[in-house]
C-alpha cells in the first residue's frame, strides 16, 4: 500500500470532525502548489468553495499571501488572517 501524505492524513481527519470548521465565517480549507505558485481553497458562508490565488479579491479583501498553513487577505489598510482549522 502506498504512503499517504501527512497533509492529506489530515485533511481527512479534519472532514469527519464535528464543527472543524464553521459553516457561518469563511473557512480555510487547504493550500496547495508550490512556494511560487501557491493556491487556496476557502469555504464561503453560503457553502461555496472558491480556489484563490495570490491578488485575487474574495469578499471584499485582498488575497495578499498564501502559506502552508493560512491565507493573508487586506481590505483597507487593515490585514485578516484565515488559518486552517487545527484539530
Amino acid at each position: 500500500m502506498a504512503e499517504q501524505d501527512p497533509d492529506t492524513t489530515k485533511a481527512e481527519a479534519l472532514a469527519t470532525q464535528t464543527g472543524a470548521l464553521s459553516m457561518r465565517k469563511l473557512s480555510l480549507i487547504g493550500t496547495m502548489g508550490t512556494d511560487s505558485l501557491r493556491r487556496a481553497l476557502v469555504r464561503l458562508p453560503d457553502g461555496r468553495i472558491e480556489q484563490v490565488e495570490v491578488g485575487d479579491t474574495l469578499q471584499g479583501q485582498r488575497i495578499d499571501a498564501i502559506e502552508p498553513e493560512r491565507l493573508l487577505m487586506s481590505r483597507n489598510g487593515r490585514q485578516r488572517i484565515l488559518s486552517m482549522p487545527h484539530g
